[in-house]
This record gives C-alpha cells, structure tokens and sequence, in this order.
C-alpha cells in the first residue's frame, strides 16, 4: 500500500478476519449486516436534508440536521467495519468513532430542552379538531353574513316602500289641501251668494206682508169671504217667505265645522203632502211647517 493511503489509514495491524480464522460464512455474514446498515445509515441523512429542504416552515429544523449528522457517522463507522476486516484500521475507525462521539453527545444534549417543546405542540387529532371548529366557525360567519345581506335587502325594500308611501303622502296631502283651498273658496263664495239672495228677498217680502196687512185692515170688511180668505193666504204665505229666507239666512252663516245633528223629515213631509192633497197649507202650523235643528242653530219653516 502506498504512503497516501497508509497515511489516511494508519499503520496496517491485525484485521478482524483473523478473528473469524477464515470462516467465509462469517466474514460474509459481517461484511454483509455493516453494508446493509452502512447504506441504510447513508440513505436516512439524505430523507431528513430533502425533508428540512422542503419544508423550511418545520420548528427545530436544526435538530433534524443533527440526527443527520449522527446517523451519517454511525454509519461510517459501520463502512469502516468492513474495511477493517481485511486491513486494520484501527486509528481512523477511532477516529470516526470519535466523531460519531461528538454529534452524538451534542445531539443527546440538543433533545432534551427540545422535549417539552415538542410535547407543547398540538397533536395531529386537536389539529383535526380545531381545523373543523375553525371550519364551523366559517360556516356561521358565512351563515351570518347572509342573514345580515338579506336583512340589509329587506330594509332597503321596506325604505324604498316607505320612501314611496311618504312621496304618495306628500302629493295626497298637496292635493288635499289644493281641494281644501277650492273648498274653502266655493264655501265662501257660496255664503256670499246665499247672503247677497236671502238680504235681497228680505224687501221684497216686507213690502208684501205690510200692504197686504194694510189691505186686509181697511178694505177686509168690504171683501167676499173668498177673497178675505185670498188675502188671508196671502198674508199667511208673505209671512211664512219672510220666516224662510231668514232661516235660509242664519244656515248660510252657520260654522262648517259644527257637528249635524240628524232630523227626522218624515212627518213634516206627510203633513205638507196632506196640505198640499186638502189645500190648506196654513193648517200645517199657525206659525209655520216647523223646526230643523241644524249645526250652529235652528231654522223654522
């Protein structure tokens, strides 16, 4: 052997194979169990750099380098092993074993502060539980922001609706009070007019009932029956004229706003259809057809 590999391997001494005192059998079955273990050892360092590689997110990554590490050494000493069965090389397996010495006591000493660490990490099944309690909970804040996109919809339905009700309030309201000005007019000029009238007759119908009376009081003796009962009549229907227009008069000038009360007609019509049927309008009333309770007053026919 040359000085570059008897430097790297130290001074040759003994092999193992003189232990095994030639046994094919055993030598074969060491070589074989060190390269098994020696290519197993290789293969595990390069899993745990592909994984650290791969996932750089993992805590401790540190550590899964330091198992590389000592499972790499563990396995050269192995590797050694086989070469030592043929040539004893004794000082670089010592020496590799001193390595191997080193990451395995700092990798001893690096697990321990790790375990309690390691044991605070939530396991694969509270995982599982939280994942579907946060899955859960998405699934109700989904829930609730649907409900609150629905009810958002129905409230601007509803102020939408009640924005139209109230601009259909607005109109109603102007045009009711354009109706109640109108009325208000037509009420007014109405009373004008019923005033203006009624004040108009009220002349009229004193010249009458005065000469008529005066008539009656000079001439009546020299009169036939049937014409002191004309101007009898005459008299009575001048006056009964004057006592309407001015019932007509007061109901002009009666509030509108006062409550009416109700009268019953029916035997005021019967008696004045019966007068009417006999001839005798005066024998309904010696003053009169009678009196209608209206709003504000009464009115005497």
């Amino acid at each position: 052997m040359n000085e570059f590999w008897r430097g790297i391997l130290g001074p040759e001494m003994p092999p193992h194979g003189h232990c095994y005192l030639g046994n094919e059998q055993l030598v074969f079955l060491h070589v074989l169990s060190d390269t098994l273990i020696t290519v197993s050892y290789f293969t595990i360092p390069l899993a745990l750099i592909y994984l650290v590689k791969r996932r750089d997110d993992l805590k401790f990554n540190y550590m899964f380098l330091m198992f590389a590490l000592f499972i790499f050494a563990c396995g050269t000493t192995h590797l050694v092993n086989i070469l030592n069965v043929w040539y004893g090389a004794y000082w670089l397996s010592g020496s590799i074993k001193a390595i191997t010495a080193l990451a395995s006591v700092g990798t001893a000493i690096l697990v321990w502060p790790l375990i309690p660490k390691a044991l605070a990490l939530p396991s694969n099944a509270q995982l599982v539980e939280l994942n579907n309690q946060l899955q859960n909970e998405v699934a109700e804040n989904r829930r609730k922001q649907d409900e609150v996109e629905r009810l958002s919809a129905d409230l601007r339905n509803l102020v939408n609706q009640r924005t139209t009700e109230l601009a259909e309030a607005r109109l109603n309201k102007t045009l009711l009070e354009k109706a109640n000005d109108s009325l208000g007019s037509s009420n007014t000029a109405l009373e004008e007019f019923s005033q203006a009238g009624t004040k108009g007759f009220v002349e009229p119908l004193r010249v009458i009932d005065v000469y008529s009376k005066r008539l009656r009081d000079r001439v009546g003796g020299e009169l036939s029956d049937e014409s002191r009962q004309w101007l009898a009549k005459v008299c009575e229907a001048s006056a009964q004229a004057s006592r309407l227009n001015a019932g007509l008069l007061r109901y002009s000038q009666l509030p509108l706003n006062e409550p009416v009360e109700e009268l019953n007609l029916d035997g005021l019509v019967s008696r004045i259809i019966e007068d009417e049927e006999m001839g005798e309008l005066a024998s309904i009333h010696p003053q009169g057809l009678g009196t209608a309770v209206l709003p504000g007053g009464t009115l005497t026919l």
